[in-house]
């Protein structure tokens, strides 16, 4: 049997592959609109991002490797109210992924003092 990134086919890999493009898009979207002080519906964001979050955790149940990227946005789940489901990723294996995530946010925080004074 063939290995997709720990999906059984080429076909649902495709489709969790499209859904994390996806929710990149949607989170840059939202961090760029705030550093442009663009206003947004932030209550349609914040709908479209858990059904986002959700559909890939719906996904998550059927990968049996990791990574699983929705939860590198457990903080975010639960900020938006969203059920956490238990992962199944070793914390050995998520912490470079949340270090990530805090790193982004860190260097997103220094450019925005230092361009938008």
């Amino acid at each position: 049997m063939a290995v997709y990134n720990g999906f059984s086919t080429r076909k649902r890999e495709g489709m969790y592959n499209d859904l994390t493009f996806e929710l990149m898009q949607h989170l840059q979207f939202q961090i760029l609109s705030e550093y442009k002080h663009k206003k947004i519906d932030n209550e349609a964001w914040q709908k479209d991002c858990q059904s986002l979050l959700k559909r890939m955790e719906k996904m998550e149940r059927e990968k049996f490797m990791p990574p699983k990227y929705s939860t590198a946005c457990n903080d975010l789940k639960s900020h938006l109210s969203i059920k956490l489901s238990p992962s199944s990723i070793s914390p050995e294996k998520e912490l470079p992924i949340i270090q990530g995530i805090f790193y982004i946010a860190s260097v997103a925080k220094l450019l925005k003092k230092k361009f938008l004074h």
